[in-house]
């Protein structure tokens, strides 16, 4: 698997319903509604390794343009439940895009 974790240490939660582990609550929350952990800055967006892709996905369909993030990214964006349709707007050659998804801490001078 692409994440680095086997199937059968994954647990499936429903989003938005309190849940126990350990003893202490939890409530699964969806990542793509927040800009907290993101910016905006010329072009590139600052992402952590899941999190923002909805957001991505939505500022392609917005802009009819297609992002550019990295080969890693992209076989990360395989492993989530986008449709065929949704993937054809993440492209992994930076030439073909003027926007860029870039990894947390990263700016455009250090690339791959």
């Amino acid at each position: 698997m692409n994440l680095g974790i086997s199937y059968d240490k994954l647990h499936i939660f429903s989003l938005n319903q309190k849940i126990e582990i350990a003893g202490i609550g939890v409530t699964c929350l969806d990542a793509n509604n927040t800009l907290s952990t993101s910016e905006w800055s010329g072009g590139t967006s600052h992402s952590c390794t899941i999190g923002k892709e909805r957001l991505f996905l939505e500022v392609a369909r917005s802009l009819c343009k297609k992002v550019y993030v990295t080969a890693a990214k992209l076989r990360l964006l395989n492993c989530l439940e986008f449709t065929k349709e949704d993937m054809q707007w993440f492209i992994s050659n930076e030439h073909e895009s003027n926007i860029h998804v870039a990894l947390c801490g990263r700016s455009q001078a250090s690339k791959d």
